[in-house]
This record gives C-alpha cells, sequence and structure tokens, in this order.
C-alpha cells in the first residue's frame, strides 16, 4: 500500500505547484485588471473598492484550491510519513500563496497611492496576519489529530461526555496562548507614554477595574486597540499619539466595556457550541457507516463538518461582535463621555483605514464591526434616548 502511495506522491506534488502557480497568475491578472481601471477612470478610490471586492473571489478560489490540494496530498503524506507533519500542508500553501500574493498586489497598492510601504514590510505585515489566524487553528487542528490518534491506540469508546471535554480542552488550547502570540508577534511592550500610563491608571480607578496589563506595539499606519486572551489590552503608538486625552480615554473605556461584560468569554461560548456541532457532524458520519454500513464520501464528511465552522465564521461570529461593538459604545455614554468625543475618536481610528468607512450594507453583515456611518448613527441616536 505504501508503495501506491509512493508511485501517486509526485504526481499529486505536481499538481500542488500547478495549483500554486494558477493562484500566482490570478493574482497578476487582478494586479492588471485593477490597474486598467485605476488608468481609465482616473480613480484611485473606484479601483481600491473594485479591487476589495475582486479581492473576495481570489481569496475564495485560493481556499478552493487549498481544499483540492489537502484532500489530495494530506492522505498520502499522512500514509507515507505521518499524519502530524501532513497537517502542515494546507498551512504552509496559505503561506505561500499569501506571501506571493502580497507582492504582486504591493505594486498594485503602491500605483494606487494606498501606502508607501517597502515590499518587505508588506510581506512582514500579510506573514504576521496570517500567523495570528493560523497559530490556534495550527494548534486546533494538531488537537484534534491527537484526540483522533489517541483514542484510536487506546480503544476508548468515544462517548458525547467525552466529546464536550475535548472540545472545551481545544478551544481553550486555542485562545490562552493568544496574548503570549500578539505580544510576540507585534513586538508589544508596556505602555511607556507618561501621560497615557496615567490617563490608563485614572480610568481604570473611575471604573473599578483592577489592574489588567496594558501594551503598546508599534503601528505607523493604523490606530488601532483591541483586547486579547479576555483580559489584556493592546493599543498601537499611532492609536496614542493621534488621540487627545478625553479620546483617548473613550477608547480605553470602549475596551474596558469588552473586559466587564465578558464579551470574549461570551464569542468563546459561542464558538464552543459551534465547534461541538461541527466534531459531532464528523463523528456522526462515521457512526452511520459503521452501523448502517453506508458510504459517505470523505469530501462529503469533511464540507459536512465544515458547515456549522463556516456558519459561524461568516454570520454569527460577525454579528455577535458587531452587537458586543455596541454595547461598549452604549457603556462608554454611560460613564458619562460626550458622544462628540467618541465619535471623534473613532473618525480618527478609522480614517486611518478606509475598509469601515467604506463598508457596504452587505458588506457589514460579514464584518465584526458596524459601518463608521451607522456606527455614528446609533451613538448619537443611544445619547438622546439617554436624555428623555
Amino acid at each position: 500500500m505504501q508503495a501506491y502511495f509512493l508511485n501517486i506522491l509526485p504526481c499529486v506534488i505536481l499538481l500542488t505547484i500547478v495549483v500554486m502557480l494558477v493562484n500566482v497568475a490570478l493574482a497578476e491578472i487582478l494586479h492588471r485588471i485593477i490597474l486598467k481601471d485605476f488608468y481609465k477612470n482616473g480613480s484611485s478610490q473606484e479601483a481600491s473598492q473594485k479591487m476589495k471586492y475582486l479581492g473576495y473571489a481570489y481569496i475564495f478560489v485560493t481556499l478552493v484550491l487549498m481544499v483540492v490540494v489537502g484532500y489530495y496530498l494530506i492522505p498520502l503524506l499522512a500514509e507515507i510519513i505521518s499524519r502530524f507533519i501532513a497537517i502542515l500542508v494546507p498551512f504552509l500553501y496559505i503561506l505561500v500563496i499569501r506571501v506571493g500574493s502580497s507582492v504582486i498586489f504591493s505594486r498594485t497598492y503602491k500605483v494606487l497611492h494606498v501606502h508607501n510601504e517597502t515590499i518587505k514590510e508588506i510581506v512582514w505585515e500579510e506573514l504576521r496576519n496570517l500567523l495570528f489566524f493560523l497559530i490556534p487553528i495550527f494548534i486546533m487542528s494538531y488537537v484534534v489529530a491527537f484526540f483522533a490518534y489517541f483514542t484510536s491506540r487506546t480503544g476508548i469508546e468515544i462517548s458525547i461526555w467525552l466529546f464536550g471535554l475535548f472540545v472545551v480542552l481545544n478551544m481553550f488550547a486555542t485562545h490562552m496562548p493568544n496574548p503570549y502570540i500578539y505580544k510576540f508577534l507585534l513586538r508589544a511592550v508596556p505602555i511607556k507614554d507618561d501621560s497615557a500610563k496615567q490617563i490608563i491608571k485614572d480610568t481604570f480607578e473611575k471604573h473599578d477595574m483592577k489592574k489588567i496589563p496594558v501594551y503598546q506595539f508599534p503601528f505607523k499606519k493604523d490606530a488601532i486597540a483591541f483586547v486579547v486572551g479576555f483580559t489584556r489590552i493592546f493599543m498601537s503608538d499611532y492609536l496614542i499619539t493621534v488621540l487627545l486625552k478625553e479620546e483617548l480615554e473613550a477608547i480605553i473605556v470602549h475596551e474596558i466595556a469588552h473586559v466587564k461584560n465578558y464579551h470574549l468569554w461570551k464569542e468563546v461560548f459561542i464558538n464552543l457550541i459551534f465547534s461541538f456541532a461541527a466534531i459531532t457532524l464528523i463523528y456522526g458520519m462515521e457512526i452511520i457507516e459503521y452501523r448502517f454500513d453506508f458510504y459517505v464520501p470523505e469530501l462529503l464528511n469533511i464540507v459536512t463538518g465544515f458547515f456549522p465552522l463556516l456558519l459561524n465564521g461568516l454570520f454569527v461570529s460577525p454579528m455577535v461582535s458587531r452587537i458586543h461593538e455596541r454595547q461598549a459604545d452604549e457603556y462608554v455614554l454611560k460613564s458619562g463621555i460626550e458622544p462628540e468625543t467618541l465619535i471623534l475618536a473613532l473618525e480618527k481610528i478609522i480614517s486611518s483605514d478606509d475598509r469601515e468607512r467604506l463598508m457596504s450594507n452587505l458588506e457589514e453583515k460579514f464584518s465584526t464591526h458596524p459601518s463608521l456611518e451607522n456606527r455614528i448613527k446609533y451613538i448619537n441616536e443611544f445619547a438622546k434616548s439617554m436624555v428623555k
């Protein structure tokens, strides 16, 4: 059997290379289409919008091709080498494709005057963003593989309780290391600016907030603040520089609201439910095969198992996140901060990244944050409701 796999392995590797070349070719075609549109209309904003939509299609094609590669290559490597090494295939595939395409797209962005970063900076940022996304999935994949290996070797009967324990451990295994991953990849350090430290200290005391770690990281183009690992706040140094005292306080209070209202815990709980559904479906297919002697194609098994994760990732999780963002904005206003101050802070943050400013209503349905227009509208409406 292993000799058979060794014989067809070169063909599958050749297929993988062809697929990767197709991805690179698609990126180059997209680059040329956008530049042609830009030179014709002369509008960098319209060209950027078009690139955003075509970029979604490109990502979809990339993922489909990755599934094709993984479907053929992973089982082969699992038989010949090890399933634990085979798991690396989709991650390496995505890394190579995304880094390669970012080099091509950097030429597009440079012509559109979207940024003036070097190729090295663009590649590093793309690589870093991918690692934020891939490392938790990588950990989860290895936990799944170990779980399957452990149960097959020990002969332990897989019960619903074992499922539940596995899903809970898996989810926390992917979330708990996040603060350390972010701190390392962002090169984050404790807040250095004395005035910012004092604002944070005073704000924490005002909201009866116990002292939690707050980090700043070097980021010269975006004003960003977010909570990671349930109780750690990260802020870009650009945010600290660009915001006034009252505006910085508003953003800190917004992040405090996420912590005090256990928003990240709630999102983890929702992820647990959908992860449990996915694993139940995957093993449910195997039970159907075993009990009823009914063959279920492997691809159908994978697609069925990933459907709950896809549903959660595309619709449920973004919707819950948008609700949490509104709740955090409400908390800011209830704390006594003027709506104008919060709006000015948000405008300064989002002006450094037009993705939320130019977001359509359809895009908002898939986004973790409301569009700036809808967010300002909601803040003003809620502020008026507080006066009544």
